[in-house]
């Protein structure tokens, strides 16, 4: 393909809150983070490729203050947008306003079933503050998707988290494994789960018949267990394939959970020619770059990846 399809933007680094997982590290804003004029240039040339899908990341998006302009774009473009958020942020006047601007859905963190664990992860006392706002997105027919990092110290927790998704009507719940990335590093030992554990759980979690809540892996292991496997667009990943990470100061990353960039942003290249720089075409072509170099069978996570995610088999190896 010759431009992204889905794209995830990072709208903002800066964030309210500073949680022991999170994989971008973020807290502070960037040094060169888009500006309004910049970031509506952008939304044009995402309309003008072909985009299909905008996700809205961060960081915190509530954080920047033209965030309801660059909304405001995207809607008069009819794109398609989610949100992700921590929820802390959200009032009902901004809910008011994502539903004037016809958002798909939101996507918020939570971590536990229980305040102790929830908070814990988040590193701050945010529970009671996202249960409101599930409550309230609801109130406003808002769907409301759950963002699940399995961790030590929530894997046993995940029955009761059910049982609290049906009480506040959330619409899904996404799982996604625990990456060695950004803030993650500095806390594994409080919460990696071990390959073998994560796998079995996966596998269980996949079992979940009983919806509402829908539950499914996020990610390229969700790849692992859809079962229509006949709807798939491409084979094994989609980084770098059909889908793209545009941070908050105008590069581009293959994958949610890869550190490695592009050289150079949308202020110096199109995204087209983004889309072929190195870091995309080594994404895509990973498995037969390594060859003979590394087996991927001798990964710690290759019970869990089986060779399917680039940013999981790097965490834990050097290719």
């Amino acid at each position: 393909m010759n431009n992204p399809l889905d794209v995830e933007w990072e709208i903002t680094n800066a964030c309210n809150l500073r949680c022991r997982h999170c994989y971008v590290a973020a807290g502070e804003k960037l040094e060169k983070e888009l500006d309004t004029e910049e970031a509506l240039e952008l939304v044009d040339e995402l309309d003008r490729i072909g985009v299909t899908d905008i996700t809205i990341s961060g960081g915190e998006p509530f954080l920047r203050s033209d965030l309801w302009q660059v909304i405001k774009e995207i809607n008069s473009r009819q794109i398609p947008f989610n949100l992700y958020t921590n929820a802390t942020l959200l009032d009902e006047e901004k809910i008011r306003n994502l539903v004037k601007y016809d958002v798909k859905g939101i996507s918020l963190s939570l971590n536990g079933a229980t305040a102790k664990t929830h908070n814990f992860v988040q590193n701050a006392e945010t529970f009671e503050k996202v249960l409101l706002a599930i409550r309230k997105l609801h109130d406003y027919g808002v769907a409301v998707q759950a963002l699940f990092t399995l961790m030590r110290v929530n894997v046993n927790e995940f029955d009761a988290l059910i049982d609290l998704a049906r009480k506040l009507n959330i619409a899904s719940i996404c799982i996604y494994p625990f990456y060695h990335q950004g803030r993650g590093k500095n806390n594994l030992e409080s919460l990696a789960l071990d390959p073998k554990a994560t796998m079995n759980f996966l596998w269980k979690a996949m079992q979940f018949k009983r919806y509402p809540p829908v539950v499914f892996v996020g990610g390229c292991l969700g790849r692992r267990f859809m079962q229509d496997r006949k709807y798939r667009i491409i084979k094994e990943n989609p980084c770098g394939k059909i889908t793209a990470i545009i941070t908050a100061d105008g590069h581009l990353r293959p994958c949610n959970f890869l550190p490695s960039r592009t050289k150079q942003g949308v202020r110096e290249k199109s995204i087209s020619e983004l889309w072929n720089e190195p870091v995309f075409k080594s994404a895509r072509n990973w498995r037969k770059k390594l060859g003979d170099k590394v087996d991927c069978k001798n990964c710690t996570y290759f019970p869990v990846c089986m060779g399917i995610c680039l940013s999981m088999h790097s965490s834990v190896n050097s290719c």
